[in-house]
């Protein structure tokens, strides 16, 4: 975010008074600031032309917020792929790399409150019929000799 208007028009008030004093000694007491905060904007006015701030050091962001970046998550989420595959389909359709903590980072900051992945079955066939299997025998035990077993084991606890 740039700087507001009234902060760059101090500053090239402060160069300005430099220039037109001959010292940045002389530009202090006029505009109460110190001698290296109006050395510092003299400097960068000289060597950039400007006093904007500094660009952001370190990496880039990521382009995750162009407008095909997100309609291709909103696609994936729907389709109900989670993090890592959202990763990979951005890399093949965008060349954007990016790790899943990113695209983590920017679906819960614009994406996620609004959209979740679709829960997807974990059960596969042989662990359906298992259960299946394993309700039947449950539902046809013989619960009469579990009662008296669990009425005796109770009344043999109370002696």
């Amino acid at each position: 975010m740039p700087p507001f208007p009234c902060v760059l028009a101090r500053r090239w008030r402060l160069v300005h008074e430099a220039e037109r004093l001959g010292s940045a000694q002389k530009a202090v007491q006029e505009n109460k600031a110190s001698v290296r905060v109006v050395e510092m904007w003299c400097r960068r006015a000289k060597a950039t032309g400007t006093v904007d701030d500094t660009p952001r050091a370190g990496k880039p962001r990521a382009p995750l917020a162009s407008r095909e970046a997100t309609l291709l998550l909103r696609e994936g989420v729907k389709r109900g792929d989670h993090r890592p595959q959202l990763a990979k389909m951005m890399e093949e359709k965008l060349g954007l790399t990016l790790s899943a903590k990113t695209v983590r980072r920017y679906m819960n900051k614009y994406l996620a409150r609004q959209m979740r992945p679709r829960k997807r079955d974990s059960l596969i066939v042989k662990h359906m019929r298992a259960r299946l299997c394993f309700a039947k025998q449950w539902v046809r035990k013989s619960w009469q000799a579990e009662r008296l077993g669990s009425a005796r084991k109770a009344a043999q606890e109370c002696k």
